[in-house]
């Protein structure tokens, strides 16, 4: 066993005090949580589990780094009256912050619902409205596509009637003009 001196031994036992409050906090935050967000008692069995591996772990570590692994009696009883006094004094107090907090989110978020329906269905209006009109856009190019496209389709048919018909009326040209030398001969 080693020695510690008197100063380090008032440190150690304030940091102890600290740590103590935070551990506190800890189990503020888990109580908050069980409360108001898994309150089913399983839920509650894991958080229970889960602070307290938490909690020895983090003991664990300050005493390897403050006091190199060996367990002091003033340690814990600074972790357990940074606890109490945390506990006794300020954890009423946050858990009425977190109270207010939770009511003050469910309010808020009960107007939010009410203000942004509203503006969710004019965002819905406009988009569709948007969305009709570029597919009216869409089918009127098509359209106009297909009369082009048929345009040309009928133009290309009426140029081959016309070579068709020029080609009848050259053949009978020139059977005509046959005709009109072999009388003339």
């Amino acid at each position: 066993m080693w020695e510690i001196k008197a100063l380090d031994q008032s440190l150690t036992f304030i940091f102890s005090f600290l740590f103590g409050m935070g551990i506190c906090v800890i189990y503020d935050v888990f109580s908050a949580l069980r409360l108001y967000k898994f309150k089913s008692k399983t839920a509650t069995v894991i958080l229970d589990i889960l602070f307290f591996t938490a909690s020895a772990f983090l003991v664990f570590c300050f005493f390897m780094l403050r006091t190199y692994g060996e367990i002091r009696l003033f340690c814990i009883f600074g972790m357990l009256l940074g606890f109490i006094f945390w506990h006794s004094l300020v954890s009423r107090i946050f858990m009425l912050l977190v109270k207010k907090a939770i009511k003050i989110k469910n309010i808020l978020k009960k107007y939010f619902k009410i203000l942004i329906k509203p503006l969710a269905s004019a965002v819905q209006f406009v988009y569709n409205f948007h969305r009709k009109q570029k597919i009216k856009r869409k089918n009127k190019k098509q359209k106009k596509a297909q009369i082009k496209a048929q345009k040309k389709l009928n133009e290309k048919n009426r140029k081959n009637k016309q070579k068709a018909i020029d080609k009848k009326t050259k053949r009978k040209n020139k059977n005509w003009q046959r005709k009109g030398k072999n009388a003339e001969a």
